[in-house]
């Protein structure tokens, strides 16, 4: 699984430090399942997905759908376990999936536009 860094380019400010992008068959099936728990700077980057499943994980979930562009267009916070959700436009569009943190989570808004940074080894994204 690629590993990147999630910048705000709305806010200019770097969202998450360590963003799981999953774009391999096993990646995208797995998903948060065999994680016990996201820290606060770790999520889950889903490219061409607008439905996920909560299924067999062990923690609620925050999920921000974007459209093709990688602008914020709707939000579900606070996904249980064992749940469904899916973004307005089914056809096109990715999804982030972060830890939830309640009223705390407040990095991002819809009609943020956000850019994905991959990490190459030993690269540090300053």
């Amino acid at each position: 699984m690629k590993k990147a860094l999630l910048y705000n380019k709305t806010k200019n400010k770097v969202i998450l430090e360590n963003l799981y992008y999953a774009d391999g068959i096993g990646d995208r099936l797995m998903g948060l399942i065999p994680f016990k728990e996201l820290k606060e700077d770790e999520g889950m980057f889903l490219p061409d997905c607008s439905c996920i499943h909560t299924f067999f994980m062990s923690f609620p979930i925050d999920c921000f759908f974007l459209n093709k562009d990688y602008r914020v267009e709707s939000v579900r916070k606070n996904i249980s376990p064992f749940r469904v959700a899916s973004g307005k436009n089914i056809f096109r569009g990715h999804v982030l999936e972060i830890a939830s943190l309640g009223d705390r989570n407040v990095l991002l808004d819809r009609g943020d536009r956000l850019e994905i940074r991959f990490k190459t080894a030993g690269q540090s994204l300053d």
